[in-house]
């Protein structure tokens, strides 16, 4: 992938620097989330990038799914969508049953952070005295 490319790629990612840098902290990224969301998977930065920039919104929703569940960065690594895509994947996403308490808190973090949407976290609310 050329610099421009790259660089339009981390512009697009919320990642502003130089395009070095860009380049660098896109690929991090996307390396910390193959490590820890597809060990179980022959994925490489580009599948991940063209899950990304493609126009299949299931494909974003398994990967959005799969960084929700094992990421230990997870609101740097959502950062790879676009807040349209984000806000589309966090209006759509059902929590399963599984692990539900677990990826209802980290989902509602996620709206917290990208959209300000209030919370009832009640291990996350301060406490008055």
């Amino acid at each position: 992938m050329n610099n421009r490319k790259m660089l339009k790629l981390s512009l697009d990612f919320g990642i502003s620097a130089s395009q070095q840098e860009t380049k660098e902290a896109v690929n991090r990224t996307i390396s910390e989330i193959l490590k820890e969301c597809f060990w179980d998977y022959n994925f490489s930065n580009e599948d991940i990038v063209k899950i990304v920039k493609s126009d299949s919104f299931s494909e974003k929703m398994f990967l959005f799914q799969k960084i929700l569940s094992n990421s230990t960065n997870m609101l740097k690594a959502l950062r790879i969508f676009t807040k349209e895509d984000l806000k589309e994947l966090l209006n759509k996403y059902r929590v399963p049953a599984f692990n539900h308490e677990f990826l209802q808190k980290k989902k509602e973090i996620a709206e917290f952070v990208f959209f300000n949407k209030k919370t009832e976290i009640a291990s996350l609310k301060w406490i008055r005295s």
